[in-house]
């Protein structure tokens, strides 16, 4: 008998567990809070391994941190905590952000204003030289099954963002897609690029809201 895979998601994204659930129906899965990491790496350590593990996460609570603490739950709290549920072969999904969000056909950026992006950036860095078999989803805007923006954040947020999906302004990608890439990236033995970014004023606190205003307008 085929031996069950055991599958961990680190940040609970439903839409994420939901796709994974269809390719692996017969699955054992663990779920981890992103928010709590740091406090298990300090009570435990766990024996338990994984034979997958999907990185679906960030501390929006974050954005108010301290620049060394924000670093830390977005980061460095991840990768310790990948680290000790790995085995030599694990394999690796991470949802990274866009490199671009919006449909500007500029060159690629060297800096950011955004707090969000570089840390994405940063953990998919962190990742790639310490793992072996990482799977990169640079994945642009998620829509619903009715064209519409399924981001965290509050009314306005999603007002701003219906409104820049009409104008045709900003990437997107819906949940039949979304399975299609993670399908694609599972059978791909492609090597994922590390992508550099400078952080520009990150040490200010700022709402997150504004975090994304500031990567608009960046891009």
């Amino acid at each position: 008998m085929k031996k069950k895979i055991t599958i961990s998601f680190i940040g609970n994204s439903k839409k994420f567990v939901k796709v994974f659930k269809s390719i692996y129906p017969n699955a054992k899965l663990n779920f981890y809070s992103w928010r709590l990491l740091g406090n298990i790496l300090s009570k435990i350590e766990t024996k338990l391994k994984s034979d997958v593990v999907v990185i679906c996460g960030y501390d929006y609570s974050s954005q108010w941190y301290p620049y060394k603490k924000y670093y830390n739950y977005n980061v460095i709290y991840p990768f310790k905590f990948v680290k000790m549920i790995s085995k030599k072969n694990t394999i690796i999904f991470y949802m990274d952000t866009i490199n671009k969000i919006t449909k500007n056909k500029r060159l690629n950026k060297k800096n950011t204003l955004s707090r969000y992006e570089f840390a994405k950036k940063e953990l998919r860095k962190t990742l790639l030289k310490n793992f072996n078999f990482v799977k990169i989803l640079t994945l642009p805007v998620l829509i619903n099954n009715k064209n519409k923006a399924d981001v965290h954040g509050g009314i306005i947020t999603k007002i701003i963002y219906n409104f820049l999906i009409i104008i045709n302004y900003i990437k997107i990608i819906d949940h039949k897609n979304l399975k299609k890439l993670i399908l694609d990236k599972i059978s791909s033995n492609r090597k994922e690029e590390i992508i550099n970014l400078n952080p520009v004023l990150l040490n200010i606190p700022r709402s997150l809201f504004f975090d994304r205003v500031l990567r608009f307008l960046n891009d």
